[in-house]
């Protein structure tokens, strides 16, 4: 009696490429995707002149899931496309094991007008995930995308934040004040917080990526003798809301990391920049604003970032 009239197959090598389809079909089936698809596509790969059909799973990889559903969505009808939504709103990645990422999340970005929002929006965009902006300006922001759309609203109405919580799967929260009102009392960090973890909690959304700052919380006492001063008399108003902030994020159930950029410069993302999670290194410095927005973009699948807050210097 052979093995393969068992069923079996004892010699074959279990190789890693079989491993990971085997693990991503568990997550993605591929036979119900490529159900959802097949309809559109002609007999010889294409569908209103455009598009291919499907590839069979044993040629499946992780570039070729991302590329072919990109390359799909031009074939897609709206009914199709709606689909599609409701298939991948469906799929949730296994979060206890740390060698999962998400390929693609529906991600709230709030206070994306402008600053890190913005670049965040950007960055978000470019790595292929479904991006809601939150703002009351919303309005005034210039991208335009086919995953992007903008919300206005404000981050302080609870309303409004769970609205926009509808259907994501990740938050990032990147608000600012004015250079004018750091002279003034300051409560829009923690009071924009309250109103987001409630209303996290009670749309069963877990991941935050919360920017606030170096010199909130227990950064604030790596602060160089140097620096104390000067940075309590201009900033300490702020900080000393981002310190709550902080608090309230750690206090709170959600899966949470927190990113503290030091100087904030303009230009483009360099990708040279140093992410230190240990207090022994942390340290002040400059750093560009769209490599905070890289870096927070990067933490939207990295399950070794949750629960943990870091430093962001060049």
């Amino acid at each position: 009696m052979k093995q393969a009239d068992l069923g079996l197959d004892l010699s074959a090598k279990r190789r890693r490429k079989r491993e990971y389809l085997d693990e991503m079909e568990r997550v993605v089936p591929w036979a119900r995707l490529t159900t959802l698809v097949e309809p559109h596509c002609g007999a010889k790969g294409k569908a209103s002149g455009v598009g291919r059909p499907p590839f069979a799973l044993t040629t499946r990889g992780t570039e070729l899931v991302r590329g072919s559903l990109a390359g799909w969505q031009s074939c897609f009808s709206s009914k199709t496309d709606a689909d599609l939504t409701d298939f991948a709103s469906s799929q949730r990645w296994d979060t206890t094991d740390s060698k999962w990422r998400l390929i693609m999340a529906h991600v709230l970005i709030i206070g994306a007008s402008k600053g890190i929002g913005l670049e965040t929006v950007r960055n978000a965009l470019e790595a292929g995930h479904q991006v809601r902006a939150l703002a009351r300006s919303a309005t005034s922001i210039s991208l335009t995308h086919p995953q992007l759309e903008k919300v206005r609203g404000n981050a302080l109405v609870r309303e409004d934040v769970e609205a926009a919580l509808q259907g994501v799967d990740v938050v990032i929260q990147t608000l600012g004040v004015g250079f004018t009102e750091l002279f003034g009392p300051v409560h829009l960090f923690s009071d924009a917080t309250r109103v987001l973890v409630a209303a996290m909690a009670a749309r069963g959304v877990k991941r935050l990526i919360c920017v606030t700052g170096f010199g909130a919380g227990d950064s604030r006492d790596s602060i160089s003798a140097l620096q104390r001063l000067p940075f309590h008399a201009v900033f300490g108003r702020a900080y000393a809301d981002k310190s709550i902030q902080e608090r309230l994020i750690k206090e709170s159930t959600l899966d949470w990391t927190l990113v503290r950029p030091g100087v904030l410069t303009g230009g483009g993302r360099t990708g040279r920049y140093k992410a230190l999670d240990q207090p022994s290194q942390w340290r002040n410095g400059i750093i560009a604003r769209a490599d905070v927005a890289d870096f927070c973009v990067k933490q939207i699948g990295n399950l070794a970032s949750v629960r943990k807050a870091y430093v962001l210097v060049s």
